[in-house]
């Protein structure tokens, strides 16, 4: 049974896609090493951003988070 937390919440307001190309994702592939994982993308990125707790959101982080398969995730990295 998956674990649901508040990482949840964006997967499933993103509609179970990525918000950056539309591409339809699946809960459990997240972090995962596979074609079809996906990640939680921070935007802009800013030095010190943690969760408050494992799997808990610091509620200063959520207007910088998109939910993005694993494709759009690594073109944003070192672009900043």
């Amino acid at each position: 049974m998956p674990v649901y937390d508040d990482r949840w919440l964006f997967f499933e307001k993103a509609g179970e896609q990525c918000q950056s190309c539309g591409k339809a994702l699946v809960w459990e592939n997240r972090g995962r090493k596979t074609d079809d994982h996906w990640e939680i993308h921070h935007d802009p990125p800013k030095a010190g951003m943690n969760r408050t707790f494992e799997g808990v959101i610091s509620p200063d982080l959520i207007m910088f988070l998109n939910v993005m398969c694993w494709e759009c995730h690594r073109k944003t990295i070192g672009s900043y």
